[in-house]
């Protein structure tokens, strides 16, 4: 509700307000849909109830939420990316580890808490 709140004040803030919105989207839009690149060992995980649903329907309903939210405000939606997952063997296919500069700034950010104390239970 939040992030919500502060899209919708930025797109109807202004030319510069919305200007620099519509940059800062452009800018980490590419890297978004990539945290839902599938992983190995996923369905063990649906099945145990560890997640609740496959990564590609998360990444389905984030991208329903966000049509709902961007598109009535005239902004663009984050382009689909190609999730290749676990198909090859591996844990992490290149969508999980091939992000850009912004993106990894960015994840810093959300997981600073985290990494602030290694020995925490969250």
């Amino acid at each position: 509700m939040h992030a919500v709140a502060w899209i919708q004040r930025l797109a109807s803030g202004g030319p510069d307000a919305r200007s620099r919105l519509e940059a800062a989207l452009a800018e980490v839009g590419p890297d978004a849909a990539t945290v839902f690149t599938p992983i190995a060992a996923e369905a063990e995980l649906v099945d145990a109830a560890i997640l609740g649903r496959s990564l590609v329907a998360a990444e389905a309903a984030w991208r329903a939420d966000l049509t709902s939210i961007l598109v009535p405000l005239g902004l663009a939606l984050p382009p689909h990316v190609e999730l290749d997952g676990p198909a090859r063997g591996d844990s992490f296919g290149p969508g999980r580890l091939g992000h850009s500069e912004a993106f990894t700034w960015l994840w810093g950010e959300f997981t600073s808490v985290r990494r602030s104390d290694p020995g925490a239970i969250w």
